[in-house]
C-alpha cells in the first residue's frame, strides 16, 4: 500500500478492522503542528485535518459511502465520549495515486483496492496543537456496504450498512511522534517510528 499519503514515513495514529474492511489513521500535519482557527456556526473554532485510509481487503467489492455519517468521537474532560463535529470529505487518493475524480458519496473497492480521504474535525479552541486532539481522540466511524454480487452498478444490490470504527493510538504512542518544546511548543520529530 505504498503510494500518495501512505509512504512509509506516514505516521499512523490509529487502526481499525470489520469483515474485512481495514482502516489506519493519519494526520495532513501543518509544519507547526496546529490547528487552524476557524468560525463555525459562529464561533471562534479550530480545525485539523485527520486523512484515513480504506482498504476492502477480502470482499469482491464494498461501496464505501464517503457522506455517510462520519463522526469522530473524544474523550470529554469527565473521560466520557462525546462526537464531534466534521465538515469536508474529501478524496485524496485511489489505490496510491492522487485523483482528480469529482467527489462522489458512493465509492466502489474491489478486493485490495484502497482509499484515503481526508475529514476536517472540528475542535474546541483549547485544542491547539495536533498532539491537543490526538490525546484526546477516541475513534472514527465509518460506513460501508457489502454487495451479494461482484456488479456494483445496482444500488438495490447493496446489503445494509456496516460500521467500521477505527480507534485512535494511546497519548503514549501519540508522543513517540511528538517533542515539546520550552513554552509548550510541539513539533513532529523527524526521526519517529512509522506504526
Amino acid at each position: 500500500m505504498i503510494g500518495k499519503y501512505t509512504g512509509k514515513y506516514n505516521r499512523i495514529f490509529g487502526r481499525g478492522r470489520m469483515a474485512g474492511v481495514d482502516s489506519w489513521i493519519l494526520i495532513g500535519h501543518k509544519s507547526n503542528c496546529r490547528a487552524e482557527s476557524i468560525i463555525w456556526n459562529n464561533q471562534p473554532m479550530n480545525s485539523l485535518e485527520v486523512r484515513i485510509c480504506v482498504q476492502n481487503v477480502i470482499h469482491p467489492v464494498i461501496i464505501f459511502e464517503l457522506h455517510k455519517l462520519c463522526k469522530v468521537s473524544i474523550y470529554n474532560e469527565s473521560k466520557s465520549s462525546t462526537i464531534i463535529p466534521v465538515s469536508s470529505p474529501t478524496i485524496l487518493a485511489i489505490n496510491g495515486i492522487q485523483t482528480q475524480q469529482p467527489q462522489t458519496d458512493s465509492i466502489p473497492l474491489k478486493q485490495y483496492d484502497f482509499i484515503v480521504f481526508s475529514i476536517q474535525v472540528i475542535c474546541e479552541p483549547e485544542v491547539e496543537y495536533e498532539t491537543d486532539f490526538l490525546i484526546r481522540a477516541k475513534c472514527i466511524t465509518m460506513y460501508y456496504h457489502l454487495l451479494q454480487h461482484s456488479i456494483c452498478s445496482s444500488a438495490n444490490n447493496a446489503l445494509p450498512l456496516i460500521a467500521l470504527d477505527s480507534y485512535f493510538v494511546d497519548e503514549f504512542e501519540v508522543w513517540d511522534s511528538y517533542i515539546e518544546l520550552p513554552r509548550g511548543i510541539v513539533l513532529l520529530r523527524e526521526t519517529a517510528e512509522t506504526y
